[in-house]
């Protein structure tokens, strides 16, 4: 059977777009983030984490899988790159959807618990969480580096070649992969809708405690959350069930697919694998207008945020108009500022108690 042409033409245009972008995407999300000091916070510094997992899926995933997909299932780059493939990318998507994890948790304990957000929350803390979080997953994605072999086969046109491929055989080696997608997808899952539900349960009984800005504030940070976890579960699910087919079908039922069906399925599954580090930048731009503003204001294109002026030239521009202020004026004018000063103090404090939370407490990515 001949191999369909236009599979490799669609699926080698939709590999460069998604690696432009999402390269070029997610080094704009760790530049910005670790340029602006302002958005150096827990739940940033967690964006971060997802986009260098996401870079190193990009960078080095992605081109071999391309380069074996060209090759017709040929793999032609090395015994080591073979076994260091799938390590990789199980490896990332552990991290992402720990990372999530603890973002969600952050998220809930600075809106449900704002009391334990600052010993929880912390740029310190959450470095550490990272850095636990790669030691878990690649210890989690280990035994598939062992599993991963290269091996001669007969190719479809009748030669020998060298495939690189991960051989699900006997209890032991399907009972880790079901255990791993258990653990590592369908447990998180269920996770981030209760933990979510019960932020936004919270949020909605709250609305008429706090201020619309906080209020907006809030709701744009857990948007985009949302978002990202959707596209997450969204873009893994079809390698996920391609998995469970792969292990639990027969061999008629793979031959019955057909050459042209398999490479639509199997393309299908890795672009949407790919999307998912791609997306997560694209997210950020369209659902929060802070991290717009950022980007705008790291490559120079944005107003820097200004620092306010005193009242005292605002107050007498308005009341005197060009009357140069005496010395009296002067002192009157800074007793007043003080004592508003004073009365925001208090009024924040008043407002931290009753809400449990002041907008400073909520980091909008």
């Amino acid at each position: 059977m001949d191999e369909p042409k236009y599979v490799f033409v669609i699926v080698t245009v939709v590999y460069v777009f998604v690696f432009i972008f999402g390269v070029l995407g997610n080094v704009l999300v760790i530049y910005v983030v670790c340029t602006l000091r302002d958005m150096l916070t827990p739940t940033n510094i967690f964006l971060v984490n997802l986009s260098v997992a996401d870079l190193l899926v990009l960078l080095v995933c992605m081109p071999s899988s391309l380069v074996e997909f060209h090759a017709r299932e040929v793999w032609l780059l090395g015994a080591a790159m073979c076994k260091m493939t799938p390590l990789l990318e199980h490896t990332v998507a552990h991290t992402s959807i720990l990372t999530i994890l603890a973002i969600s948790f952050e998220r809930y304990y600075a809106i449900c618990n704002p009391f334990e957000v600052l010993y929880a929350c912390t740029k310190r803390r959450a470095m550490k969480i990272i850095s636990c979080i790669w030691i878990f997953s690649i210890a989690a994605a280990l035994p598939l580096f062992f599993m991963t072999e290269t091996r001669r086969t007969k190719h479809l046109s009748g030669e020998m070649v060298i495939i690189c491929r991960t051989p699900v055989r006997g209890e032991l080696r399907v009972g880790f992969i079901l255990v791993k997608m258990f653990m590592l997808f369908l447990l998180p899952l269920v996770i981030l809708v209760v933990l979510y539900a019960i932020i936004c349960r919270r949020l909605r009984r709250h609305v008429l405690k706090t201020t619309l800005r906080t209020h907006g504030s809030r709701r744009q940070v857990i948007y985009m959350l949302i978002t990202i976890i959707v596209l997450f579960f969204i873009c893994l699910f079809p390698i996920k069930i391609m998995t469970l087919w792969s292990i639990f079908s027969s061999s008629q039922d793979k031959k019955a697919m057909g050459l042209e069906g398999y490479l639509i399925v199997l393309s299908f599954t890795r672009v949407m694998f790919y999307m998912n580090s791609a997306g997560n930048p694209v997210l950020y731009n369209i659902v929060s207008t802070k991290f717009r503003n950022a980007c705008r204001r790291a490559m120079g294109c944005g107003k820097q945020p200004l620092q306010k002026t005193g009242s005292i030239s605002r107050q007498y521009t308005h009341v005197t108009g060009s009357r140069r202020p005496s010395r009296t004026d002067f002192q009157e004018t800074n007793r007043q500022d003080y004592k508003r000063s004073q009365e925001r103090i208090a009024m924040a404090s008043v407002i931290h108690v009753s809400n449990h939370l002041n907008s400073k407490d909520i980091v909008e990515c």
